[in-house]
């Protein structure tokens, strides 16, 4: 079934393109995870592994707070990704068939660090290696006005989780995130 798009999400202009299909572009494969407004499915394309997150257009033009959370997050994670690339995934693109948005970004792969922790507890030299990491980043994402207001283990990814040496933290689900005008602006809303 075909659904215009809402006025706000084409406003906002956060769509690269629009296709017909999804398929005639990536391998859709497992799902991956499951948020408020949105499944996040794994897909390939050109053996590039990639995140598929996808919302709904019929749920977008039912409910204004999902447009506006969706434009936030593909606004936060495009300006968080240029200010810490190590620890945000990438927004490659986003698409727009007749019945959703597709977000397509890196797909993280590793362990989230609540499952870190709940098999024990981890390593001084882990442990200050992973909180160097996520102050490093939070500290770029304040720079350039993108506040996550979601930090938390299940939303902190941990990548080489095998040698502690070169383990990665990435920060994930940038669906409550803001992108401020400055460090003054006062936000508003979900915290």
């Amino acid at each position: 079934m075909r659904v215009p798009p809402p006025a706000a999400l084409t406003e906002a202009k956060i769509v690269d393109h629009k296709v017909e299909e999804v398929s005639s572009r990536y391998t859709v494969g497992e799902m991956l995870g499951e948020g408020r407004f949105s499944q996040v499915y794994a897909a390939t394309r050109g053996g590039r592994s990639v995140a598929l997150k996808v919302v709904d257009l019929s749920m977008l033009s039912e409910d204004e707070e999902a447009v506006e959370a969706l434009v936030q997050e593909v606004s936060a994670l495009r300006r968080a990704y240029s200010a810490s690339g190590r620890h945000v995934p990438r927004v490659h693109e986003v698409l727009q068939t007749a019945e959703a948005v597709y977000v397509v970004m890196d797909q993280v792969k590793g362990c989230e660090l609540f499952e870190m922790l709940d098999v024990g507890p981890l390593s001084e030299s882990s442990s200050r290696r992973l909180i160097a990491q996520l102050l490093s980043a939070l500290a770029a994402l304040h720079r350039h006005n993108v506040v996550h207001r979601d930090v938390k283990p299940e939303n902190l990814m941990v990548c080489d989780v095998d040698d502690p040496s070169k383990c990665r933290l990435v920060m994930i689900d940038f669906g409550y995130a803001a992108v401020c005008n400055g460090p003054s602006e006062a936000l508003e809303g979900l915290a």
